[in-house]
């Protein structure tokens, strides 16, 4: 199998170093002393510094050479074990890589490291995940990805040579906690944004070495429109059963202003808001109150009147109300759905600070529905 060029000449490094002998070294590798000896010559001439200094006993290692000879031994072992497919499953991952390298002659360790280089660059660049590496030391970020920094929303120039964000990510002290075992840790978290986004994330970390130095690498896979997904999934079922609770009262003969009260709790509870109730409308073209939940029942009756027109005609009214200088709140009006007309509705105000999403909306409706037929149930039992 061909070797690499670099590879081969620490190979011939480390024979002619146990041996001490550029004779012996040649002879196991089938060589001439010549090619061993320019094998040796391109490889200090790489590095920089002398390996050997040459003498009649043969060689000994410069202290620069010791220096060198357990990394070289390290990187050979590592090498061959890849190559000769002891490991297979790395054998594997990197044959295409490996069939590249055995077909052009490279020329120097540095050309070889800079395409790892602009290799690495290319897939940090080419994923969707947010990539991060961490020195182990002091947590400083050595690379990111821009995938990672738009999900922590925090610019790469601001991030690359400083202390990770800790607070984005209150599971990095349990990251590195684990990877002080030396397994791969795999788990789920959430996070904050400087914006105030909440994001879910899948987190794949290992403890690697990299150019000498123990490091985190960190991989978050952005799942915050699936964990959103669920969490909507996870209240509309929970709503659901709610609905499917407060009908067994009116069906049971539970007394109607329970049902009412019941009712209009939950929708407050759920939608947030302070002040809610039910109202309807009398002979005179003014409101009176069924049943009123909070602190300001006339701001309810205030509020319907002036949407009055709008609720009549059927259609949830939602609008913003700005009392002076205080936080703006919104105010929701939902007709009960009856025979004749929407004589009656439901309005609340208070505490929101957004809008109604559909599944909010959803759940009105369903309210609304339950209020109309108790108030029905109510008036045929009286009749």
């Amino acid at each position: 199998m061909e070797r690499i060029p670099e590879i081969t000449e620490l190979q011939s490094f480390l024979l002619a170093a146990d041996s001490r002998s550029l004779s012996r070294a040649a002879r196991l590798q089938h060589l001439s002393p010549a090619a061993v000896a320019k094998r040796l010559d391109n490889l200090e001439a790489v590095l920089g510094f002398s390996l050997f200094q040459r003498g009649p006993r043969g060689v000994q290692l410069t202290p620069e050479g010791r220096a060198f000879h357990g990394r070289a031994e390290r990187l050979v072992r590592d090498a061959e074990r890849l190559l000769d497919g002891e490991d297979a499953a790395a054998t594997h991952r990197l044959s295409g890589v490996r069939s590249l390298l055995s077909r052009r002659a490279v020329q120097s360790t540095e050309i070889m490291l800079a395409d790892i280089e602009r290799l690495l660059d290319y897939v940090l660049e080419s994923v969707t995940a947010g990539v991060v590496l961490l020195r182990v030391a002091d947590a400083v970020v050595l690379e990111a990805n821009e995938a990672l920094c738009e999900l922590i929303e925090i610019p790469r120039g601001e991030l690359v040579g400083r202390p990770y964000p800790r607070m984005h990510s209150p599971a990095l002290g349990t990251l590195e906690f684990l990877c002080e075992n030396g397994r791969p840790v795999h788990m789920s978290t959430v996070f904050e944004t400087p914006s105030g986004r909440v994001r879910g994330v899948e987190v794949a970390a290992r403890r690697i070495e990299i150019a000498g130095e123990h490091a985190h690498l960190i991989v978050l896979e952005d799942i915050t429109q699936a964990r959103e997904a669920k969490l909507r999934l996870k209240t509309r079922v929970e709503r659901q059963r709610r609905i499917s609770r407060l009908g067994q009262m009116i069906s049971s003969g539970t007394p109607v202003d329970e049902t009412l009260v019941s009712t209009l709790t939950m929708l407050r509870d759920e939608l947030g808001f302070d002040d809610i109730g039910l109202l309807t409308l009398a002979h005179s073209p003014k409101l009176e109150t069924i049943v009123a939940l909070g602190r300001d029942g006339p701001a309810l009756e205030a509020a319907a009147e002036r949407f009055m027109r709008r609720w009549t005609r059927g259609d949830v009214v939602e609008e913003r109300e700005r009392p002076g200088h205080e936080t703006e709140t919104f105010v929701i009006c939902s007709p009960l759905e009856e025979r004749r007309s929407s004589a009656s509705v439901i309005v609340a105000r208070g505490g929101r600070t957004s809008r109604l999403d559909c599944d909010d909306r959803d759940l009105l409706r369903s309210g609304t529905t339950l209020c109309a037929v108790a108030l029905a149930a109510a008036g045929e039992l009286a009749a």
